[in-house]
């Protein structure tokens, strides 16, 4: 063979060589960097959604304590009233205040309802548990304004426990979205 048909055929064999060496090595850089932005975006969709949680969270838990500060106030005067035999209802004590109570309450099912967008399903049963706690509350807190005599001790009682339960929900809340926070987020 002749050396300048060697040289020819060894030229065509390394072009050809270089062409699909640069195909493979393009498509293996392009197959890593989609894996690399799918990543990335997964990742920054991860954060936003701990962020997002962790401000639903908070909004929840802040609505719920701005509730609890006005309904123990609410409930002081109530008591003080009733203590001073006069009615909390012709003294206007609930119309004056259960507007604001109802307001606060408001914020708590608003809040539990954007929870309700990102939590994961214990967290949002959990926030459930809280809203329904804070109604039980004000009813509970409506009995005692409205009962007299032998039945507002019984109205006392479930003023206590229901305070007690909006406690314990509120506390196992806070724990479920410290747990979750604390989680690597699963998509």
């Amino acid at each position: 063979m002749d050396s300048g048909k060697a040289a020819f055929y060894a030229a065509i064999i390394g072009f050809a060589a270089a062409v699909i060496g640069a195909g493979v090595g393009g498509w293996a850089s392009y197959r890593g960097s989609r894996h690399q932005v799918i990543g990335g975006a997964r990742s920054e969709h991860a954060h936003w959604l701990r962020q997002e949680r962790r401000l639903a969270y908070g909004r929840l838990i802040q609505a719920t304590i701005n509730f609890r500060i006005h309904e123990i106030a609410l409930f002081n005067k109530t008591l003080k009233a009733l203590d001073s035999s006069s009615s909390p209802l012709k003294d206007g004590i609930l119309s004056t205040c259960y507007s604001k109570e109802t307001d606060l309450f408001l914020e708590v099912i608003v809040a539990v309802e954007e929870l309700s967008l990102f939590g994961p399903t214990a967290v949002r049963g959990q926030g459930l548990a809280v809203s329904e706690g804070s109604h039980r509350l004000v009813k509970a807190m409506t009995s005692v304004a409205t009962s007299s005599g032998a039945t507002r001790a019984a109205a006392k009682q479930e003023y206590n426990n229901a305070r007690s339960a909006l406690d314990t929900n509120l506390g196992t809340f806070i724990k479920l979205c410290r747990e979750d926070l604390e989680s690597p987020v699963t998509l």
